[in-house]
């Protein structure tokens, strides 16, 4: 009889063993997924934004209702808004021209962002496009296509670089979706 409890409990600790998820848990991650045409929230799916999608301020409100939603002055091209979670991680929006037209950039260099690949801020710029080269857009910040990710682009730092060979040298400093 002691044999067979001894291997009940084995089994039981080995089932339990299987039952917690080794996956880190996000949702208590307050940064952005980012994919090629929307980005969600971490902590809940349903506080997501797409590129293209119109949405007012207080629509935006009601969509992200754990972040602050904030309209954002400055020099954006137009209308801007900033999405901002109690940690700090934000997601920038732009409007193409004013409110009445549809979101064409969206982008965040939080540190608890990262795409649906799971490459996050930091990780090798290489690696996140999935390839050696890129044609990169060297604008106000250097922004290079995902190979991997149609419509999304990395946000690159560390290094600077002319020509479509991406250095060693080259990480993910943010993520962005432009229409």
């Amino acid at each position: 009889m002691g044999r067979i409890w001894s291997f009940i409990v084995a089994c039981t600790v080995s089932v339990c063993g299987v039952a917690f998820s080794t996956a880190p848990v996000v949702a208590q991650n307050d940064g952005f997924i980012f994919s090629g045409d929307k980005v969600v929230s971490a902590r809940d799916p349903k506080q997501f934004i797409a590129a293209g999608e119109k949405l007012s301020i207080s629509q935006l409100k009601q969509r992200f209702s754990s972040y602050i939603v904030t309209p954002e002055e400055g020099d954006c091209g137009g209308t801007c808004a900033s999405i901002q979670g109690k940690s700090g991680a934000r997601i920038y929006i732009s409007y193409g021209g004013d409110s009445n037209f549809s979101f064409s950039n969206i982008s965040s260099d939080a540190r608890s962002s990262r795409d649906t690949l799971g490459n996050a801020i930091g990780t090798p710029l290489r690696k996140a496009i999935g390839a050696n080269i890129a044609k990169c857009d060297s604008g106000e910040s250097t922004t290079c296509p995902s190979a991997q990710i149609k419509g999304l682009s990395y946000i690159a730092v560390g290094c600077t670089w002319k020509g479509e060979a991406i250095p060693a040298c080259a990480k993910v400093g943010g993520f962005e979706i432009s229409r």
